[in-house]
């Protein structure tokens, strides 16, 4: 079975299937499978397949990897990940902040 981008999709739950592309889920609801768990299982599936490669990236560029790092090393790094993740976090507040504002100036709030 494929993806509407053309990818191959593998099973999760029944009736329901996730692309390993774009991550898209297809098919209907199963009232027999919890929708808390399908979140769960394709939350956990994608973190594991996503963080195997930033680990294997970041190892490369590390050498010894995390181990070979000294605590000073590991909190400047811990550090900067945080800074990162504000960012992030103040760009999607950014960009909230501009949609409900389109909705609310188009009459759609």
């Amino acid at each position: 079975m494929k993806c509407e981008c053309g990818a191959e999709v593998t099973r999760m739950a029944n009736r329901i299937w996730e692309c390993q592309e774009c991550g898209a889920l297809i098919g209907g609801i199963d009232l027999a499978v919890d929708p808390s768990e399908v979140l769960r299982d394709k939350a956990l599936a994608r973190f594991q397949r996503l963080a195997a490669a930033k680990y294997n990236k970041g190892r490369a560029e590390h050498g010894d990897g995390l181990l070979g790092m000294s605590t000073p090393e590991l909190l400047e790094e811990i550090e900067s990940e945080i800074m990162d993740l504000w960012f992030y976090v103040g760009a999607l507040r950014r960009r909230e902040a501009i949609r409900l504002s389109e909705d609310v100036c188009e009459g759609r709030r």
